[in-house]
């Protein structure tokens, strides 16, 4: 009886070992040939992209042994890449995530979300030059603005709703432009064309040197991430994560970080929720949307 008890467990070992094999090797025969890691120009240039997460992908590459490629392409059709399930991977704004969820009705797996110094939280400032004689908020009635481009979570919308909270709504200033991109915003603030202006906090702390001054910060939202599409395989995806979060524990991992951007510190995990508190600030700054 021990015998065959014994040759029982022999038996169940063997099977539970050739299935692990079979669906190693299953697994592997099933792996795409190659992934696609995609990001919206609206944040972006391509040769930006290119050039802060080459490093990133390189990095993801060796991990799962599977190349990764970047691309780029506009707002709107990166909003529908990723709604359709048509991008590998993707990056997206906190307000870009929100849209396509509300447009597609569906969420994607979300693999990650930054940390900027070790805190996986973004804020916006409204500022000006350390020579404007403006000091806060309510002198800005009358004055003309300067935000980044129109879908911009932290260069527009978060700004906004900032500004709508101490009461003053766009038909308060004199004149307002929605610019390409963050550097346009602050060297038009510098050049005196505008009064004032909205850019990422990460963006005017590297660049508060140049005679910069905060006017308001905005509350903290959460941070820029990383989705896949639904149907990427869950192994990939949780291969993906464990990369992801554990790449600031690596000797390479802070030099991979920087190139994205020097306050980068690493990646957590994320959820829709966390994206909650965005949503009801994009709610109230809709009457951008009309403009």
């Amino acid at each position: 009886m021990m015998y065959i008890t014994l040759l029982r467990k022999l038996y169940s070992l063997l099977f539970l070992l050739s299935y692990t094999c079979l669906s190693t090797v299953s697994y592997a025969d099933d792996k795409p040939a190659s992934l696609s890691l995609g990001f919206p120009l609206s944040y972006l240039s391509a040769t930006d992209a290119l050039n802060k997460y080459t490093p990133l992908t390189n990095y993801l590459t060796q991990q799962i042994g599977i190349p990764i490629s970047i691309t780029a392409s506009n707002y709107s059709t990166h909003l529908q890449l990723v709604g359709e399930d048509k991008l590998d991977l993707a990056f997206m704004s906190g307000s870009l995530y929100i849209e396509m969820v509300d447009k597609y009705q569906h969420t994607v797996p979300l693999l990650a979300r930054y940390t900027i110094n070790h805190q996986p939280a973004l804020y916006s400032v409204l500022f000006t030059t350390t020579k404007n004689p403006i000091q806060n908020l309510n002198q800005l009635v009358g004055k003309k603005i300067a935000f980044g481009e129109k879908n911009s979570n932290l260069g527009t919308k978060v700004p906004y709703y900032v500004l709508s909270q101490a009461g003053i709504t766009l038909d308060k200033l004199s004149a307002y432009d929605f610019l390409d991109n963050h550097r346009n915003v602050m060297y038009g603030v510098l050049m005196g064309e505008y009064d004032a202006g909205a850019l990422p906090a990460e963006v005017f702390d590297e660049n508060k040197d140049k005679g910069l001054k905060i006017l308001a910060m905005s509350p903290a939202v959460s941070s820029h991430l990383l989705v896949s599409r639904r149907d990427l395989d869950i192994r990939l995806i949780q291969q993906l994560q464990q990369a992801l979060y554990t790449l600031n524990q690596l000797p390479e991992g802070q030099k991979i970080l920087n190139a994205i951007g020097k306050n980068i510190t690493g990646f957590v995990p994320a959820t829709d929720s966390d994206y909650d508190s965005l949503r009801e600030i994009l709610q109230q700054a809709k009457a951008l949307d009309a403009r």
